[in-house]
């Protein structure tokens, strides 16, 4: 990783160069321009001061020419007098990688995981430098508590490179590295009964990640066997995805549809409890409302006429059994029931 980031640093090294150069091209052009340009400007002004065309001559035929052949001895080529540009001002060449600050990471105290550590810091300095001895020196302080105390008891002239310290720091603090799981683990992980496609497939991705050397073939034949009987377990035992990210678009694919149905299913729900709460007011608010209650009408009779009862009612009520109009149903009587009294019909 390190040699990789290496070959990243000096390609933006060389990148930098090429606009620097580019910028120093455009320059010295734009000098040169301005240059031309005075001096026509000056030969349009001294032949108008001169009429008779001669331009300051000397014996030899040149025009103020020093021993360089520069015109008034000007050794940069510019005229007397004339400033010079700021374009023309080369800038002082630098490397931005070591004019940063130092990055700013959270401090290792010794109660994670090390080789998490290694990683956030490896991949912090391969922006900054790629220098091995400040590689180095700059990883105490990414240091603090206990496991800075450890690296200030290290024996002098220990460290030699930076994978000697990644070697001691590893294996000093190798009990808080996260155990290796297994494939069974990922064959055991299982969809929870109520949990939604979304939870799982990020609990699931997540296992993958901690398994070591697994490859993407067992990851998505894999994940069939691990959901619950539905929709999305029998689409991909149909049509399996061949590649890791097919599987991703599908699972994005079913998560949408699983959000519409469980939106949908709230909606249907609150409907139908709005109903319900809508209708036990009607029958069973009316006094809290103000309303006319049911005992509140008289009732009226169905007939208009009924004939008189010319018998008595436990004579009546045996010629209706026996003609089969009612029909009895059986009741045990309760404990303190006093047996001396009975009735037929209660």
């Amino acid at each position: 990783m390190q040699h990789k980031h290496a070959e990243e640093i000096t390609a933006l090294r060389v990148e930098l160069g090429r606009d620097e150069q580019s910028a120093q091209h455009s320059a010295s052009t734009v000098h040169r321009n301005e240059h031309h340009e005075n001096e026509n400007h000056g030969r349009q002004t001294s032949q108008r001061n001169n009429p008779n065309g001669n331009q300051h001559a000397n014996p030899n035929g040149n025009q103020h020419a020093n021993s360089n052949g520069n015109q008034h001895g000007n050794p940069d080529g510019n005229e007397r007098g004339q400033p010079v540009p700021p374009q023309t001002i080369r800038p002082t060449s630098f490397s931005p990688f070591y004019k940063k600050s130092r990055p700013v990471l959270e401090k290792y105290d010794g109660s994670a995981d090390p080789d998490n550590h290694l990683r956030i810091f490896t991949n912090a300095m391969a922006f900054y430098t790629d220098s091995d001895p400040i590689i180095c020196r700059a990883f105490s302080l990414s240091l603090k508590d206990e496991a800075l105390e450890w690296y200030n008891t290290l024996p002098p002239n220990l460290v030699d490179c930076f994978p000697t310290v990644e070697t001691l720091f590893k294996r000093q603090y190798s009990y808080n590295r996260k155990q290796e799981i297994i494939s069974a683990e990922l064959v055991n992980t299982k969809q929870e009964k109520g949990e939604t496609l979304k939870a799982f497939m990020k609990r699931y991705i997540e296992t993958t990640r901690q398994v070591k050397d697994v490859n993407h073939s067992f990851i998505i034949n894999n994940l069939p066997s691990c959901l619950r009987p539905g929709y999305f377990a029998e689409k991909l035992y149909t049509r399996s995805p061949k590649t890791m990210d097919e599987l991703q678009e599908r699972v994005a694919e079913f998560i949408c549809i699983e959000d519409m149905r469980i939106s949908q299913r709230k909606q249907q729900e609150t409907y139908v409890g709005g109903n319900r709460k809508d209708s036990r007011r009607s029958f069973g608010d009316n006094d809290k409302g103000g309303g006319p209650q049911l005992k509140d009408f008289p009732r009226t009779p169905k007939f208009s006429h009924y004939t008189t009862v010319n018998a008595p009612r436990e004579k009546i009520l045996k010629e209706a059994l026996n003609a089969e109009l009612l029909s009895i149903r059986t009741l045990h009587s309760p404990r303190n029931a006093d047996g001396r009294k009975h009735c037929h019909y209660h």
